[in-house]
C-alpha cells in the first residue's frame, strides 16, 4: 500500500546521492579557512623546510636510486594534510549537531546514509586536493625525484587510506560535542603522526 500525503500525491522518493547536499558539503569545507590552513599551507611548509635542509649528498633513497629523501618526505607531508582534510571533514557533524543542522535535514526526505555518502565523498575531494597539492609543490620546487609509478601509486594510496580517517572523523563528531571534537582530534592526529613516523 502506498503511503500519500495530505495533498493526495505520493511522497518524493530520497536519492542516495544528493547533489544539492554534496554541492553544500564541498563549498563549506572549502570555505573553512582554519581547515584549509592545516592541510594545504601546513603540508606544503613543513615539506619545503625540511627538504631544503637535507644535503644534496643525503638525498639519495632506494635500491635503484631512482627516489630521493625530500620524496619521501613529500609523501609524509601529503598524507599528514590528506588525514587532516579527512579527519576535519567527517568531525563536521559535531558543529552541525550543535547548530541544528541535523534536526532540519531529518524534517527532509534525505535518508540518514545519504548525509554519511556526502561526508565520506566531501572529505574524499579534500583529501585529493591535499595530496595533489603537496606532490605539485613537489614537482614545481625540483626537490623530490621519483619514477612516475612510485609518484601515481602513493599519491592512490594517501588518498585511499584518508577515508578510514573521514569514518574516524565521522565516529568522533557523533560521540564528542563541538567544542572539543576537533580539540581531541588536533591533538590525538598529531600524537599519531609523530609515532608513526610521518615528522
Amino acid at each position: 500500500m502506498t503511503t500519500l500525503d495530505i495533498t493526495g500525491r505520493r511522497p518524493a522518493r530520497a536519492r542516495l546521492l544528493d547533489l544539492g547536499l554534496m554541492r553544500f558539503e564541498f563549498l563549506r569545507v572549502l570555505r573553512n579557512k582554519q581547515s584549509i590552513a592545516f592541510t594545504l599551507v601546513f603540508p606544503i611548509a613543513m615539506f619545503l623546510f625540511i627538504s631544503s635542509s637535507i644535503p644534496q649528498k643525503s638525498q639519495k633513497l632506494g635500491a635503484d636510486m631512482t627516489a630521493n629523501v625530500s620524496a619521501s618526505v613529500m609523501v609524509n607531508m601529503a598524507l599528514y594534510g590528506a588525514i587532516m582534510a579527512a579527519t576535519s571533514a567527517g568531525a563536521a557533524v559535531a558543529v552541525e549537531r550543535d547548530l541544528g543542522w541535523s534536526r532540519q535535514l531529518r524534517l527532509t526526505p534525505l535518508r540518514p546514509v545519504s548525509y554519511i555518502v556526502a561526508k565520506m565523498l566531501a572529505a574524499l575531494v579534500m583529501s585529493t586536493i591535499a595530496t595533489g597539492v603537496t606532490f605539485a609543490t613537489g614537482a614545481i620546487s625540483g626537490m623530490a625525484k621519483a619514477d612516475p609509478m612510485s609518484w601515481a601509486l602513493s599519491g592512490a594510496v594517501v588518498v585511499a587510506g584518508s577515508l578510514v580517517f573521514a569514518a574516524f572523523g565521522l565516529l568522533i563528531g557523533y560521540l564528542l560535542p563541538s567544542d572539543s571534537a576537533m580539540q581531541y582530534l588536533g591533538g590525538l592526529l598529531a600524537l599519531m603522526s609523530m609515532l608513526g613516523g610521518i615528522f
